[in-house]
């Protein structure tokens, strides 16, 4: 028992020197990772035989009250459970980002389109400039800043593993969606994204002296899947009636969206 009992300590201080290193997501890591923080810690006198198991592995599966296996993906990850209800089931409500109103997420990252977006007070919402208008123009995203803030990323999450770090790098310099991270970095993608972006929104709202949309304005906004989809109709529907005709006959629209469309 007493072996079992340094191991999970053992086991235990290798999670908090990831924590300390400032890993985001430190209580989950690769089993290779493990062992190799073990012998770091130990230096390299760990042996999985002292705790009687054949292989790391199997000293691994020995640790049911301390760490979760996770078989996929390749190589494999373990989660220490005293953290993991923490930070992935529990207090979700004092470490979740604010989310972003819809219309000022579009207003922000819509730097592809080239449109200019600006703040109407009236709506208390971000809508898309008309041309030769002059408004409050919202800090939209540019092309640059965002592989800046991908790098900023990176620099701050580097990934431990080399075929998560060539990922990383692909990802980066190709700029690829969230969905070509490794699994354990798109959710840290998306909360570090959000973040800038919602820092970004407020200091523009504050150097503007304007209120900034509430809690309660942007759930209103966000409203029931069903509600965001006809949010998100209704902007393609304004987007098609400002096409040009050449932008029209270059639409792309789906054999089976046409066909419900004849169908009626």
């Amino acid at each position: 028992m007493s072996e079992i009992k340094d191991a999970r300590h053992l086991i235990e201080a290798a999670f908090s020197r990831a924590r300390q290193s400032g890993k985001a997501d430190w209580w989950r890591m690769a089993i290779p990772v493990l062992k190799n923080r073990l012998l770091q810690m130990t230096n390299r006198e760990f042996s999985e035989t002292a705790y009687g198991a054949r292989t790391f592995r199997e000293f691994i599966d020995m640790q049911t009250e301390t760490l979760r296996v996770e078989d996929a993906p390749h190589p494999g990850f373990v989660v220490l459970k005293s953290a993991e209800s923490e930070f992935e089931a529990g207090d979700a409500t004092s470490r979740r980002v604010p989310d972003v109103a819809p219309d000022l997420w579009r207003a922000m990252l819509d730097f592809s389109s080239g449109n200019k977006y600006v703040w109407d007070e009236s709506r208390r919402a971000a809508r898309q400039a008309v041309e030769g208008e002059d408004g409050l123009t919202l800090p939209s995203l540019t092309r640059e800043e965002l592989d800046t803030w991908r790098e900023e990323f990176v620099r701050e999450h580097p990934p431990e593993e080399e075929d998560s770090a060539n990922l990383v790098d692909v990802w980066r310099t190709k700029r690829l969606p969230t969905k070509a991270l490794p699994p354990a970095l798109q959710k840290v993608w998306s909360s570090y994204l959000k973040g800038k972006v919602q820092a970004r929104l407020t200091s523009w709202f504050a150097e503007n002296h304007l209120a900034e949309p509430s809690r309660e304005e942007v759930s209103a906004r966000v409203g029931p899947p069903d509600q965001q989809v006809e949010q998100l109709r209704r902007f393609v529907i304004t987007c098609v009636g400002r096409m040009t005709r050449q932008e029209l006959e270059d639409l792309r629209i789906s054999p089976a969206v046409a066909l419900r469309a004849v169908k009626g």
